[in-house]
């Protein structure tokens, strides 16, 4: 498929070099399309009605794209695993961008589902406060030891406009113990519709509005 689109990643570099933010009711309508996508991906069966266990693995901001039709896409499932899978990784290798992988993959530990909505709750927490759970350009060791232990602030005081209600959710979705995280996709989904439910109600058309004005030369020459 050719997406014509922008990877969130490009968009917020070039957001923050104008030292601004992706707009909360776009980065909420963005994340709940990734979320509609994941339970798609997560509930995945064979012919039998055996669920396949499909895990995406590399959920980062490089590897979302938001399209100038206004659909997000989730890209790159080149790390993704799923019970079919003959293979294992590598000991000692980390699949996917250090920064955005979960505890339990940065420990070498089987993972499932649940280490993909640990990743989105990393992306949201970025989108909506500008900064990483991760910092990028540490060693390997670093970050993957930032992964494990690291505590970041809570989303509401990393950025005051961000109501408690949705920094609650936010923070339990990146909660160390996948035990005590959202246990799904769905329940993820519904709980920030209830947090956000004005940034929730938006279009998901509005995104592309957006992006087209945002990238106005990139979008025209994307229509030509």
């Amino acid at each position: 498929e050719v997406v014509r689109s922008n990877d969130v990643l490009t968009l917020a570099h070039s957001l923050r070099a104008e030292q601004r933010l992706l707009p909360y009711p776009i980065v909420i309508a963005a994340i709940l399309g990734v979320l509609y996508g994941l339970e798609h991906i997560h509930g995945l069966a064979d012919d039998q009605g055996r669920p396949l266990g499909v895990v995406h693995r590399d959920l980062s901001l490089r590897n979302l794209m938001l399209g100038y039709d206004g659909i997000p896409k989730i890209i790159d499932f080149g790390v993704a695993r799923a019970e079919l899978d003959d293979f294992r990784t590598r000991p000692g290798v980390v699949p996917g961008t250090l920064r955005f992988v979960s505890p339990e993959l940065a420990r070498g530990e089987a993972v499932d589902h649940r280490s993909d909505l640990y990743a989105v709750g990393l992306v949201l927490y970025e989108l909506l406060c500008g900064a990483p759970v991760v910092p990028p350009g540490g060693d390997p060791l670093s970050t993957i030891r930032s992964v494990i232990e690291g505590a970041p602030t809570p989303l509401h005081l990393a950025n005051p406009d961000i109501p408690q209600t949705l920094s609650a959710v936010v923070m339990k979705a990146l909660a160390k113990d996948r035990e005590a995280r959202w246990q799904s996709a769905a329940e993820l989904k519904e709980a920030i519709t209830r947090a956000a439910p004005t940034w929730a109600a938006i279009e998901s058309s509005l995104i592309g509005t957006f992006l087209r004005i945002w990238f106005k030369e990139d979008a025209q020459r994307a229509d030509a």
